[in-house]
Formats: C-alpha cells, sequence, structure tokens
C-alpha cells in the first residue's frame, strides 16, 4: 500500500481510506491507478469481471467527458437528469461547459445507472456499455 500510496503522491492514509471505500478516489488517482495496473478502469472499480490490459491511459480531456456526458443525458433536460443523479442542475451544466471536471461519485453513479463503461466515458475505450 505504501508503494501505490507513494507513486500516486499520496499519504499512505489517502491511499487507506480510497482502498477501504471510506473515501471515493478523485479521477485523476484513479486513472493513474488504472496506468499503475495497466488494467481498465471498469475493471478496477468492479463494474465488469473483463480485465483488459491498457498500455497507458492519457490525462482526462474535459472536452470528450462533457461530450459523451451529453450522449448520455441524450433528450433528458439537465434539470431531471441532475434529479435524478442527485446534484444541482448547475453542477452538470459546469460539467458539460468543461468548467469542473466530473466528480467519481457522480461518474460512478451515471454509470452504473445508465449501464455505460467509465473506460468509454473517459475516452479510454470505444465500447459505451459495460462488457
Amino acid at each position: 500500500m505504501s508503494q501505490l500510496a507513494n507513486k500516486l503522491n499520496k499519504s499512505k492514509s489517502a491511499y487507506a481510506r480510497w482502498e477501504s471505500e471510506k473515501d471515493i478516489i478523485p479521477l485523476v488517482h484513479l486513472v493513474s491507478l488504472a496506468n499503475i495496473y495497466q488494467l481498465n478502469i471498469d475493471f478496477l472499480i468492479g463494474l465488469t469481471d473483463k480485465r483488459i490490459k491498457v498500455s497507458s491511459l492519457r490525462e482526462l480531456d474535459r472536452n470528450i467527458i462533457s461530450t459523451n456526458l451529453k450522449k448520455v443525458r441524450k433528450d433528458q433536460s439537465q434539470k431531471s437528469f441532475a434529479k435524478e443523479f442527485h446534484v444541482a442542475n448547475s453542477t452538470i451544466s459546469r460539467y458539460e461547459n468543461q468548467q469542473l471536471l466530473i466528480s467519481t461519485s457522480c461518474l460512478l453513479d451515471i454509470c452504473k445507472k445508465k449501464h455505460i463503461s467509465v473506460d468509454w466515458f473517459l475516452g479510454f475505450s470505444n465500447n459505451q456499455m459495460i462488457n
């Protein structure tokens, strides 16, 4: 655990809180963890049993995330989408306008409920649905 915490430039206690699910790992660190293990995020977070080796995930791209959020939302209004996921309408707007990086918890809620791949949502896979 201490080696991973060091690689992520985080304290052992912060890493332990993520591992014990007391805290949610920030998205940038989740991507870093996927790069360390060279595995798809969907597998790491338990959305799938399909283990896919990845060579290297690039940095998060807010434009891709914004575009994919709009695709997932489809014809649903920001207001009803925000209500469905228990966030403020302004939060969804800020995600879509690339003013704010989507939170890990919101991303996971959306992906689980809509059966969408986190790897796809973040632009790391072409497969939209969870395998």
